[in-house]
This record gives C-alpha cells, structure tokens and sequence, in this order.
C-alpha cells in the first residue's frame, strides 16, 4: 500500500491537471449531447401538439356548439384555464370553473364562455370588455390553443 502512494507522490502534478482537464471536457461534451437530446424530443412533442391543436380546437367547438349557439363570424381565442382558485378570487365570471376547463373568447362578439370538457357542460358565457393590449399579448403567447388565463383576459361587464 505504502508503494502505491509513493509511486504516486512520484507523479508529476501536471498529469493530475490534464487528467482534470479530460474529466472537464468529457463531461461538457455529454451535458452538451444531453442538451441537444433534451431539445430534439421537445421539438418532437411541440411538432405533435401543434399538428393535433386544430384539430383539437374543432372538437371543443363542436362539443361546446352542440350546447349552445356560437359566433360563426370568427374563430375564437381559446384559453385554458390552469388555476381557477385565483381566477375566482379576481373575477366572480370564473365561479364555478375547474382547471382544464376552456374559455373561449370572441373579440368581435364580445362574448365569453367558460366550457368544461370534463362535466360537458358551459360553466359560464357573458359579455366582456376586452382590453385589446392584453388580449393581443395572450394571443401570442397561447397561439391560439393554450395559455394560462389572466386577470387582463377579460372583464365581465356589469348588468345595469
């Protein structure tokens, strides 16, 4: 035992600094392979949802048409609706509503729809004000498709 360490107290330290700097490289190069993997799958998945998104925009206009008349003069903004709980505590429009559950919301109409795919049923629909900058930014952000819904989606106007 007592040669082992003396064979490598024997070892010039510039060894243990190229064995460091190999071990440094070896592992850049493998996180830098993970990274790559991490992002091919994710564009896989993104190609996925973005090829089924249409598709599954018809279904819920369908199932949520067969319960009641809707705007055919425009595509709706669909929102999913990801925390109810702080929905709810900002705007009563949201009472009654689960995460999951759908908002659709017709710009031009100015109508809101709370549908929840789930019970099949419509929650809630209502005028609504918009705030135009809001409702553009959500727009790119949830393409159309899904987006966490936010106080600045919509405002319910008050029955006078």
């Amino acid at each position: 035992m007592s040669s082992l360490f003396s064979a490598l107290r024997r070892v010039k330290p510039s060894i243990y600094v190229i064995l460091l700097v190999l071990i440094a490289v070896a592992a850049f190069l493998w996180n830098k392979q993970s990274a790559e993997k991490m992002k091919a799958m994710q564009a896989m998945e993104a190609a996925k949802t973005a090829a089924a998104a249409p598709e599954d925009a018809n279904a819920l206009l369908s199932a949520v048409g067969k319960l009641m008349t809707l705007p055919t003069d425009e595509p709706p903004v669909i929102l999913e609706i990801k925390d109810p709980a702080l929905l709810i505590a900002q705007q009563a429009f949201f009472t009654g509503s689960a995460a999951g559950d759908k908002l659709l919301v017709y710009q031009k109409n100015l109508k809101a729809i709370i549908y929840s795919p789930t019970r099949n049923i419509i929650v809630n629909s209502g005028p609504v004000n918009l705030d135009t900058a809001a409702v553009t930014g959500a727009q790119s952000k949830a393409t159309t498709t899904k987006a966490t819904t936010t106080k600045a989606t919509t405002k319910p106007v008050e029955k006078k």
